[in-house]
């Protein structure tokens, strides 16, 4: 911890500061802030200079040859005028989290391969007729709507994997999103026929929008294939684009069992299930709301679900018009 007058001085630190920001903790602590040679301390003060909330970075800061990532939050006092800055060295929790992303991409794409073959195979075999064995067929037919469930799975860890790993190179560029929601509709209208479930979609918007068009077309998939997935046979789906001040906001409706208020926000972690039996019959895997949830964040945005029991649901994505000027480049938040 360390505390500032509006001059950037520094009028105290604790020990754990001494310890971490000095060459000698048992000598002078430097007059002013620029003397510890950090942009990002600099930064958070000169941010909380304009504002009462708390500010707070995520940053890689180098110490005695090591880099070491930190969590600041910095906030003004207005009397007497000071601003403290408290940093956390959370570099041991980073390195955890890029290693489990690591392995999740690795043990996905070890996994991919050999799946791939047996669906292969088990094709081979239930197009054969050789009328010797009855039951064959019903046992590959098991088999298979296993293994492309498992399949399914793999390619929602490695879709999240990405997010997770690449979030920070996900560039956003201009778009038209009545065309991104009309592909996804077409993706998703031979389930739709299938179920024979209503697709609508109404739109008041008209412009465009800072986003990853390939990505956002997948956040828009998973959420009406779960509203066909899940709503009534020969039922309703309906996806609605508009504007909210500075946001555009997609809108997906279904006429399903609906959700208890307990479970709204449990249903965006990662293989929750309201129903286990009846999403496993469904093909589902548990993940499709959670990569809806990495790609709003990707694009600085946010989901939401709203439910009545027995009166279907409401999956709200938010996206705001206006990203940051000064990043190029939109990333992951934690």
């Amino acid at each position: 911890m360390l505390v500032l007058d509006n001059r950037k001085r520094i009028l105290m630190m604790n020990q754990a500061a001494k310890n971490w920001l000095l060459d000698d903790p048992s000598g002078p602590i430097p007059e002013a802030l620029e003397l510890l040679g950090s942009t990002e301390f600099l930064g958070a003060f000169e941010a909380s200079q304009h504002t009462e909330d708390i500010v707070r970075r995520e940053s890689k800061i180098y110490r005695r040859g090591e880099e070491k990532t930190v969590h600041i939050s910095s906030q003004k006092i207005l009397s007497p005028p000071r601003v403290i800055l408290i940093v956390h060295d959370i570099s041991r929790t980073v390195k955890l989290e890029s290693m489990r992303q690591e392995f999740v991409a690795n043990v996905s794409h070890e996994l991919k391969t050999p799946v791939t073959s047996i669906l292969g195979f088990v094709e081979t075999l239930l197009d054969e007729d050789d009328g010797k064995a009855p039951q064959r067929a019903k046992f590959l037919g098991i088999i298979y709507k296993q293994s492309e469930r498992l399949r399914n799975i793999i390619e929602d860890l490695l879709t999240l994997s990405r997010l997770e790993q690449e979030g920070n190179s996900v560039r956003l560029e201009p778009g038209n999103p009545i065309q991104v929601v009309s592909r996804a509709l077409e993706a998703c209208s031979d389930k739709a026929d299938k179920k024979g479930t209503q697709v609508q979609f109404q739109s008041s918007f008209d412009g465009t929008l800072a986003m990853n068009a390939p990505l956002l077309e997948q956040a828009i998939i998973n959420l009406v294939e779960n509203g066909i997935k899940y709503g009534n046979p020969g039922g309703k789906v309906e996806v609605v684009l508009e504007r909210q001040t500075d946001s555009l906001v997609i809108s997906v409706h279904d006429d399903g069992p609906g959700i208890p208020q307990r479970e709204l926000e449990a249903v965006f972690q990662r293989f929750y299930r309201l129903d286990k039996a009846r999403s496993r019959a469904q093909g589902g895997t548990g993940l499709g709301l959670s990569i809806v949830k990495h790609i709003a964040r990707v694009h600085r945005g946010t989901v939401k679900a709203q439910s009545s029991l027995g009166r279907g649901s409401v999956f709200t994505l938010t996206i705001p018009f206006v990203q940051p000027e000064d990043e190029v480049e939109i990333g992951l938040s934690s």
